[in-house]
Formats: C-alpha cells, structure tokens, sequence
C-alpha cells in the first residue's frame, strides 16, 4: 500500500485514538513555544479574509497499528501509532481541556458539538493518560514528575495567556472553533487549524522515528511531494483489470516505478557535490536536495496556482500557501488537488514532466563545458539559479543565452576590468579600491582558461577525450578566497632566521648565481650562530648585499617597484588556510608552499645537498598540506606565462607582464580595459 499524505483538520482528528511507542521522550513543550501557538493561532483568526484560509501546523506522522499490535497492548478499535507529532498532539489536547474546562464550563465537546476529544495512549507512561484525562483548571503545577510538570506548566500558560488578552472570551470562542469545525461547516468562519498527515505504511516505525528525529531532520517538502505523486489513487485503472497479479502489471503501477526510479536518480546527482555546487553554493541545509526543483517552481508559480487557484489575489494565496517551512508543500497540493480521477492525473502529468524539463536543463547545463563554468560563475556571487532558468526560458537558442550570461558577467566585472588599474592593501584607502575587488575578474581568467584549454583538446585529433578538466566548484564555493600578492606587498626584511636561511637557499638554487657566491652561501649555512643573532645578521647582510651588487643593473629594473606591487599583474586567487599559511613570505617560498598545497605534499631544502626534496608526512597530517589551487594562481607561480624564465627565485616585471598579457588575451571576449 502507498502512504497517505494530505492536509487534516484538527476536527478530523477528534474521536480518534493516538499510542504514543516506548521509544519517544516525554512531553516538553516550553511556554514560549505554547505562547507561540497561542499567539498565532488567534492573530489567524482576526487576520482571515477567505472561508479558505487555514492555519497549519507541522507533519504529524503516524502508521495505522495492525491486529498484532493491538493485541500486544490490549487495545480495542482504531489505534495510530504516532512517530512524529507527539508534542503538538499533546498541546492541543491540553489546549481542548482548558476551553472545555473553562469556555465550556465543563460541558463536553459531545454534549456541545456532538464530537469527543481524541484519546492519547503512553505505552510507558499509562499514568500520564488518566493525568491529562482528569486536568481541572485547579490543577496546581506539580514537580514531583517530570511528565506531570511540562503538562501542568502548559495548562498554566495557557490559563495565562488567555487572561492578558483583551477579549478573552472572544479569543477562547475563535481558537475552540479552529478546533472543532472542519473546512465544510457552515459554522466555520474563524477557519481551521490543520495538520499535514503523513500516514506511512512502512513496516518500521522505529526507522522512520530515528530517522526525523534521531538526527533533528524534519519530513522534508520532498518527502511529502513524493507520497502525493506515487499514491495509486492517483491514477485511473484499466477497465479489465481483475486480479492483483494484472493490477501490479498495469500501468497504475508501471507510471508509479517509472517516477520513483527518475526522482530517486535526480536526488542522487544533486547529492553529488561536483554536479550540486555549480548550480548552488554551499548553504543549502535540506537533506533532500530535489526539494530545490519544488521551491523553484513555487517560486515562480510554473503550475500557475496563484493565476488558476486564486485569480492572481496575491493576499488570498498566501493565506492558503503560506509563509513556513512546508509553504512547498502546500502548494503542490493544491495544484493536484481535484475530484475528477482523470483530471488529477492531468495534472500530475504536467507536474512531473516541469520536474522532470528542469532537471534536464541543469544535466544540459552541467554537460556543456561553456553554460557549466558561466553557470557556476554567476551562482558563485549571487547563488541565484531561478534567475538565470528564467533567462534559459526567455532565449531562442543555446547562442542568446549564452550572451545574456556573458553579459551578465560583464556586469561583474565591471568594477575591475581595468588591467593597469591601482589597488590598495589597505581596505581603507580613499586613493584607489581594495585590491579584494579584483577578485570577479581573477576568478573568470581561471574559468575561461580552463573553457579555452577544454576547446583547444577538443579541436585536437589525437586526444579522443570530449572533456579535459572542469573548474572544481565543489572544491571552490567551500573555501574562503583571498586575493594574493605574488612577490610580497611589502618587502620582507628578512631579520628571521628561518626567512634568512629560505632565501639564501632559493639563491643558491637560481640559475644566476656564480661559484663564489656558492662557496659564500654554503659557509653561511654552515656556520655556528647559536646565540649570535648579531653576528649571524651582519653576515647576512653582507651575503645580501654581494648577491645584490652582483646583479646586472637589468635585472635589478625587472623587480616590481612598490606600485608596480598592486596591480592585477602580482595577484593571484589563494584560499584563505594556504593565504596565512606563509605570511609575508618572500616568492620561492609561496612558490615551494603552493606547489607542496597542490601535490598535497611537503617540500623542504636538504641541509646537505641545499636542494628541495619531498618530506615524508604522516597519513593523518597529509590533509593539512593538501589544498585546491587555481589554476591561474599555480601556472602563475610554476612561471608557466613565460616561456623561458630566467630565475626562479623572484616575480619579475617579465613574468608579471606576460601573466598580464595573458590575462587580456584569455578575456578578450569580455570587455576588458588597458588605461
């Protein structure tokens, strides 16, 4: 059997009978959150403009008990064993005593209405049933038990809260009819309380209860969506149907397989991050992650519910939609909700078949090497997939939206797309922008590199792959980015030891250096300056200044001036854990860090040979030295713009120049600026 999912009116639920398992807690509902119900269930009530209107509290979810079960614990009739709701369940029940105890004056809801209050059933707390049965308004609060307590506590704040308002009696009268009429009632003109009633048919209720709340997940709009598209009652059956053998091989049941096993493949590629985190960013909390297809077509009203259900009263669709968690929900119930067999089937049709079209436009997406890194271009600033669907919707062909994007993304670099522009390290500058402002254009040279690289492989005859890399926005969106100078933004003084020994050996290793500067370096590193801070600064400075005054003054015109320093050509994507990693660091140990970061391995100069090698790191350490780096930002510090680099050991006007060139040459496409 299918579960049953639909909306019920606390009305409905009078006379029936509720079992509350052994695995859940007791009741403990606080007074805020019973002020809360209070509060807004009579502002629902004075704020109701439509017979329609109705106020809605979460799922209940309960599974109806079978003979076995009720004659384990001796129960008699019709039995709900309740897996979630237990605590809103309880608070109405207490709420129904009050009124009847007091707006009633102890008259019954039989006597009055001709209904009974529905019964509640502890299979470990058989005293808390005959408690909540024999509540008078005189009921003191009682600390003795802590069922006792929260029940007590609550009948109080009740009693409490009715007393402050203005008109008690008229707000006793409102919310006692909320309860007690149902949506058909010619009585009904306050409206109705209702719940969503989930009635599954698993044979575990346990399962169902750890899962919703072992965890804290709430049933989700998904959820709840599904059991309304695979609920057999939603289709028409084949006239000759007879047997269940036949009944299982129609079409009922073959729409009903076809759906699931689709809805099961679409949630299975959202859950896949390389797919889920180029449409959104990494906010996104809901454990099912197709609810995000239904909140898009309720957001945009694609069934067009507001314009058929509601004539475009945007008031009126509210107040039967909704503002709360399960607004999604709602929506598509009303949607599918009809007498007419065949017409519901219609209508669940096109449903599924907008679920299915929008899914199918982001796998589209996510395949085109193009739509893909634009796509996640965009959500990376403004995570506003809706937007840009609706752009797919308005486009002719692939090429137009394809230009809109681009336009788009002009925009965002708008404010950056200067080359030569002047920024500044401090945020604070009146002078020129923060250099962080940088940061659209830097990310699009690193997505329209790896766009261009993906055609020039494509293009090629001798690689049969379609797909070379795709810029990883599952890795990206989940890190913080800062935006790096390449040679330092300030120039290191090199007075710490380990920074003194870092760049005398990354001389050591350039391909300038001559022999006797070699046998210089080599008598320093191996010198004795143990307590000699002094000493050992004063050779420094001295190897400094040979080394320096060793250099052609050609070479010497190639290091960046401290203006040349804040421009995009010294700046590069960094995450912020790598960023702070190094500090202030000179070139050749940015260099060392990020190659390391990359390769998710560590690098250190031998004290022997002064050459780099690999460190060994232990297996529950490698995480820490592994990280993503663009890849701009890598070919940047690999000097792979250049072609033929002269020293490794320094960012030079030529290397920055060609990493500039590139960059223009990369975004022709897009307008860029050189004033």
């Amino acid at each position: 059997m299918d579960s049953i999912i639909k909306r019920e009116t606390i009305s409905n639920l009078l006379g029936k009978n509720f079992f509350i398992p052994n695995y859940q807690r007791g009741y403990r509902w606080t007074k805020q959150q019973v002020r809360d119900l209070l509060k807004d269930i009579y502002s629902f009530t004075q704020n109701k403009t439509s017979p329609d209107e109705f106020y809605c509290l979460q799922p209940v979810v309960v599974k109806k008990m079978n003979e076995t079960d009720l004659k384990k614990f001796n129960l008699n009739g019709e039995w709900y064993e309740v897996i979630d709701g237990q605590q809103r369940l309880t608070t109405i029940k207490i709420i129904l005593k009050y009124l009847v105890l007091d707006y009633l004056s102890g008259k019954s809801l039989k006597d009055e209405y001709g209904k009974n209050e529905f019964l509640i059933k502890y299979e470990t707390r058989e005293n808390s049933e005959d408690f909540l049965e024999k509540l008078t308004l005189d009921t003191p609060i009682i600390d003795n038990n802590i069922d006792y307590y929260h029940i007590t506590n609550t009948l109080q704040e009740i009693k409490a809260w009715f007393a402050e308002q203005k008109a008690p009696r008229s707000a006793k009268e409102k919310i006692l009819h909320t309860f007690i009429y149902d949506e058909d009632d010619k009585d009904n003109s306050d409206g109705t309380v209702q719940v969503i009633w989930y009635e599954t048919q698993e044979n575990s209720p346990t399962s169902v209860f750890k899962r919703l709340n072992g965890g804290k997940i709430p049933l989700t709009n998904a959820e709840l969506i599904k059991a309304l598209f695979l609920n057999s009652s939603n289709f028409s059956k084949d006239k000759d149907t007879k047997t269940e053998e036949e009944f299982l091989k129609s079409r009922i049941y073959l729409r009903q397989l076809e759906i699931a096993n689709t809805w099961d493949k679409i949630e299975y590629t959202l859950h896949d991050d390389e797919f889920w985190l180029f449409l959104h960013d990494d906010s996104y909390t809901n454990p099912t992650r197709i609810d995000f297809i239904f909140d898009l077509i309720k957001s945009n009203d694609y069934l067009k519910v507001k314009e058929n259900c509601f004539n475009n009263n945007e008031q009126e669709y509210l107040n039967i939609i909704g503002n709360d968690s399960y607004q999604t929900f709602r929506y598509f119930e009303r949607f599918l909700t009809t007498t007419d067999l065949k017409e519901k089937e219609q209508r669940l049709e096109e449903c599924w078949k907008k679920i299915k079209s929008i899914y199918d436009v982001f796998e589209e997406w996510y395949q085109d090497i193009e739509l893909y890194h634009y796509i996640g271009y965009l959500t990376f600033f403004d995570n506003n997939i809706s937007s840009i669907y609706k752009i797919w919707e308005a486009s002719n062909d692939r090429d137009s939206f394809l230009n809109e994007l681009k336009s788009r993304i002009n925009n965002k670099i708008s404010k950056c797309n200067n080359l030569k522009r002047q920024y500044s390290y401090n945020e604070n500058s009146e002078k020129c922008p923060d250099k962080t402002s940088v940061l659209p254009l830097l990310l699009l040279h690193n997505i329209q590199t790896v766009i261009n690289q993906n055609k020039d492989f494509k293009n090629k005859s001798d690689y049969s792959l379609t797909l070379y890399y795709k810029f990883p926005f599952h890795l990206f969106k989940r890190e913080t980015w800062n935006i790096e100078h390449i040679y330092p933004e300030t120039t290191n003084t090199l007075e710490d030891k380990s920074e003194q020994k870092e760049w005398v050996l990354s001389v050591y290793n350039s391909q300038s250096i001559n022999e006797k500067l070699k046998k210089i370096i080599k008598t320093f590193l191996s010198s004795d300056f143990s307590d000699k801070d002094d000493e050992r600064n004063q050779k420094f400075r001295e190897l400094y200044e040979y080394y320096y005054n060793s250099l052609s003054d050609s070479y010497k015109d190639q290091l960046l001036s401290e203006n040349d320093r804040n421009k995009l050509w010294n700046f590069v994507l960094l995450d912020e854990h790598t960023n702070k990693g190094y500090g202030n660091a000179i070139f050749s140990v940015k260099r060392r860090f990020i190659i390391g970061k990359d390769q998710g391995e560590k690098w250190d100069y031998n004290t022997e040979t002064f050459e780099l090698e690999r460190v060994s790191i232990k297996e529950n350490e490698k995480e820490k030295y592994s990280a993503f780096v663009p890849i701009c930002t890598k070919n940047a510090f690999m000097k792979f713009y250049t072609p033929y680099p002269n020293d490794l050991s320094e960012w030079t006007k030529e290397d920055a120049k060609n990493y500039l060139e590139n960059i223009k040459n990369v975004l022709c496409e897009f307008d860029i600026k050189e004033e």
